[in-house]
């Protein structure tokens, strides 16, 4: 029992220290982009919270017919918009809030799962939430969603959303409460309102959902049912807009062609997948197997209709993916794309790898299953040895220790501060910005880029927010 303790104690701290660096870097974002061009848009400045919130939903009407059906993250963006209140110093709350939103909506999803599969091994599900979390934190730190305003009210909110939302939809079978039912609706509403992305995962998991239920109970389950269909008009709401139309045909005139979409999407989600292995996910993998070999040993949790249905979730990145190949006929999974992407590939996978452990476990005796772990624990040792992944591959060492023996993540910040303050000091003025004046860019964040043109929409945007006639830079 003790040994079984300190597991858990040392995942926590584990677990802590990868979520609590995430945070603490991604208060350190700065603005960049659409957080200049949507805030202008919005064009209500430092207002009282009626009058504001009636500019926010005037912003959403104005992009849903000209940009995007978007209409939660359009809501968001406005609401929280740091360039309409308080500038840089509102940006680090809501890129904090945003972070911790995500990993709180995690845990949430984690641990229903888990009490659903009816686990009540805390040092397994702890090693368990410990894997995810590594392979969200440890290989990249996906900027364009924990460190850019815009991305995170994009994807990483309404993922959240969607998340809190299954969560609510995995209690509906075994509560008579509405309270759960009234957290998938109205999270699921969000969730949908966000990226495409997070519509169409979010559909095609309750989808899974329902159809499982109803193989598993020989009659479909109603509230389900009506949860999937509001979700289902919602994302079709979105994906209808007039604005979505208006995009598609600003970033691609080759209309709609869903069969070159669907391939696209399958070779992309194979390529990610392959991307995370090129890691040590594969070691992820491998531990959660052996975790599923401790478990199965004990008592049978799972049937193969359980397998079989989390095999066809391991399909959920493709549908991820779909809409962005749809709308752009792009073959390049942009960073935010790739954050949606990345979570329903480790979600699925690792769902799928643990509950093929458990069956395993089930079929063998003690002693094969004895072999088979030590095999497990023998192929882990040497894997980490020729992987070619260390400890400075380890993203979230990476972010903790330059923050801490550099300062670099707080020094670039406070340079993006101090160059605001120097070109609003230059009210009305043509501004060219100069290497000593420009903050310098950094990896594994979002930086703030400016042209040499100041007739680009960025620079424009720019100069409208700090009062200049207008700006540029100039490296010669």
């Amino acid at each position: 029992m003790k040994r079984y303790n300190i597991i858990t104690i040392a995942c926590g701290i584990f677990i802590a220290y990868m979520v609590g660096t995430l945070v603490w870097i991604s208060s350190y974002s700065v603005l960049v982009a659409d957080d200049f061009s949507h805030g202008l848009t919005v064009g209500a400045f430092n207002e009282p919270f009626i009058p504001y919130l009636f500019a926010s939903f005037r912003f959403v009407r104005k992009v849903f017919f000209e940009i995007t059906g978007a209409y939660f993250t359009m809501f968001i963006q406005a609401l929280f918009s740091p360039i309409n209140h308080y500038g840089l110093s509102q940006l680090r709350v809501v890129m904090a809030f945003n972070s911790s939103l995500f990993f709180l909506s995690l845990f949430i999803i984690f641990f229903t799962t888990i009490k659903k599969y009816a686990i009540k091994n805390l040092a397994v599900s702890m090693i368990l939430l410990s894997t995810i979390v590594f392979s969200i934190c440890g290989y990249q730190t996906y900027p364009e969603v924990f460190f850019w305003f815009s991305g995170a009210t994009g994807y990483s909110f309404p993922l959240s959303m969607l998340l809190i939302a299954l969560a609510g939809v995995i209690n509906l079978d075994k509560s008579k409460k509405n309270i759960h039912f009234a957290i998938a609706l109205l999270f699921g509403i969000c969730a949908m309102g966000g990226n495409l992305t997070v519509s169409g995962t979010g559909c095609y998991v309750l989808l899974i959902i329902i159809v499982y239920l109803g193989i598993l109970n020989k009659k479909f389950p109603i509230k389900h049912t009506i949860v999937f269909f509001v979700w289902f008009i919602c994302a079709l709401i979105n994906a209808t807009s007039p604005g979505q139309f208006n995009r598609k045909s600003m970033l691609d005139d080759s209309g709609i062609q869903v069969g070159t979409a669907i391939i696209n999407s399958l070779f992309m989600a194979r390529a990610r997948f392959i991307e995370l292995l090129n890691y040590n996910y594969l070691l992820m993998l491998m531990l959660v197997f052996l975790c599923g070999i401790i478990i199965g040993s004990k008592k049978s949790y799972f049937r193969i209709v359980d397998l079989l249905f989390s095999f066809v979730g391991m399909l959920t990145p493709v549908v991820t993916i779909f809409p962005y190949t749809l709308g752009t006929n792009g073959t390049q999974v942009p960073d935010r794309c790739g954050f949606v992407m990345d979570v329903a590939i480790i979600l699925a996978s690792i769902n799928v790898v643990f509950i093929l452990g458990t069956l395993v476990s089930n079929k063998v005796n003690t002693s094969i299953r004895i072999l088979t772990g030590c095999a497990i624990v023998i192929f882990m040792v040497i894997y980490c040895k020729y992987d070619g992944y260390g400890l400075s591959d380890f993203k979230t060492y990476e972010l903790s220790s330059q923050q801490i023996y550099d300062d670099i993540y707080r020094n670039h910040y406070y340079n993006h501060v101090e160059f605001y303050d120097w070109v609003r000091s230059q009210k009305g003025q043509d501004v060219v910005v100069t290497p000593e004046h420009c903050p310098y860019g950094i990896d594994n964040v979002y930086n703030l880029y400016l042209f040499v043109n100041s007739d680009e929409w960025v620079n424009n945007c720019v100069a409208q927010y700090c009062g200049v006639k207008s700006i540029r830079v100039d490296y010669d």
